[in-house]
C-alpha cells in the first residue's frame, strides 16, 4: 500500500529521516563528540534497519516460514551491527 502512494512513501522517508537525525544526535551526546562519524554511523544503521524490514516483508510475502525468516534476518543483523566496539559503554560494576 505504502510503494503505491506518493504521499506515504513521501511521509515514510520523512518519518525515517528523522529518527536517524535523532540517532545521530544521541550518538554525538553520548560520545560527546559532534562530527560526521555520528551522523554516519546513524546513517549505516538505520539503513540496515530499512533493508532488514524489506527482506523480511519480502520472505513472509514469499510464504517463508516465520521462524525462517526470523532466524536469517536475526543472523544478518548481527553481521550488520557488528560495529567493531564503537560508542559501547564500558561496563560498570554492579552496586553491592
Amino acid at each position: 500500500m505504502v510503494a503505491g502512494s506518493h504521499a506515504l512513501t513521501t511521509r515514510s522517508r520523512e518519518i525515517a529521516e528523522l529518527a536517524e537525525r535523532a540517532l545521530g544526535d544521541a550518538i554525538a551526546d553520548e560520545t560527546g563528540a559532534d562530527d560526521p562519524q555520528q551522523r554516519i554511523v546513524a546513517a549505516q544503521l538505520a539503513s540496515v534497519y530499512r533493508v532488514l524490514f524489506a527482506e523480511g516483508g519480502a520472505r513472509v510475502l514469499a510464504g517463508q516460514d516465520g521462524d525462517e525468516v526470523r532466524g536469517a534476518l536475526a543472523a544478518a543483523a548481527r553481521r550488520a551491527f557488528d560495529l567493531g566496539g564503537y560508542c559501547v559503554r564500558a561496563r560498570t560494576a554492579a552496586p553491592r
